[in-house]
Parts: structure tokens; C-alpha cells; sequence
């Protein structure tokens, strides 16, 4: 299902359920991460948590969508016949919402993805290093909610 504007938790959920995705083309999103990309996509830096908060966890409609937590589907199983294959062109972005065991190919361009988990499955992953600065530490606990937790270290 597409939209031209910000989804409700209520058409997103329905889509996810219905189709295993949801997604709304916006340019807005496509020029941030064009220009992201020539930066040279600095997530380690107060420009790269910026984006992150802003495009994700600033976004309060999003805050009470959640997914089943299963990571990854092999691709093997992506190529049966039973297995209903759907094509969306985002020349100039878009933002997708999708089911985590929605299985995805990228054709042409990039995705830059976010991926919010439960914490024991969090526990297992690799945390995120990042410089050990004042700056950064403020915005980390800046996107740190009660629901929300983030991934991220600050060796010294």
C-alpha cells in the first residue's frame, strides 16, 4: 500500500498485515539521503544520530508499530511459486515500513535501514563505537526512551 502523506499506525498495521509492507514515496526523504550518501554516510557523527533520531525516532506515528522480531529469511526460499513477488520504483524516495520476515531485493540504488528489535535479541548483537565525545553521549540519551533503548558505546 502507498501514500503520498505520513502514515497512521492504523493504515500502516493494516498494510503490514494485508501486504507484509507499507511505504510512502517522499522526495523530502530521497534528497536527505542522497545528500547523506555524499557525506559518505557519517552515522558516527552529531550530523549521523541527527538523521537517525530524525527519520526514525521523532517520528511518533511510527512508535507503536511493531514486528515479530525474526531477522532474516534465506533467499533460497524468496523463489517459489507460492511466494507473491511485488516491484514499487522509488526514483526519488520513499520510506518503507515493512514486516521483518518480508524478504527485499534492491535493484537499482540504495536503502539505508533501521532496525528495532527486542532486547534479548539485541543483547547478541555487536554494539555500534562510537567517538568518545560529550556530544554524541547527549544525543545517544537523547534517543533513549522507555520503550526505546539504543546500541551504541563509547570507548575510551
Amino acid at each position: 500500500m502507498a501514500s503520498s502523506s505520513s502514515p497512521t499506525v492504523e493504515v500502516v498495521k493494516e498494510a503490514i498485515e494485508k501486504d507484509g509492507f507499507y511505504y510512502y514515496l517522499d522526495p523530502t526523504i530521497g534528497k536527505q539521503v542522497d545528500e547523506f550518501a555524499k557525506e559518505g554516510y557519517p552515522f558516527k557523527t552529531e550530523k549521523g544520530l541527527g538523521f537517525i533520531k530524525h527519520n526514525t525516532l521523532d517520528d511518533k506515528s511510527l512508535e507503536k508499530i511493531d514486528t515479530s522480531g525474526l531477522l532474516e529469511i534465506p533467499h533460497k526460499y524468496l523463489h517459489k511459486d507460492n511466494i507473491e513477488h511485488t516491484e514499487v520504483e522509488m526514483k526519488d524516495g520513499a520510506l518503507v515500513i515493512l514486516d521483518d520476515r518480508l524478504g527485499f531485493t534492491i535493484v537499482q540504488g540504495f536503502a539505508i535501514t533501521f532496525c528495532f528489535m527486542v532486547e534479548e535479541e539485541l543483547n547478541k548483537w555487536a554494539k555500534m563505537k562510537l567517538p568518545n565525545s560529550l556530544s554524541l553521549k547527549k544525543i545517544a540519551i537523547s534517543m533513549t526512551s522507555e520503550k526505546i533503548g539504543m546500541n551504541f558505546e563509547f570507548p575510551k
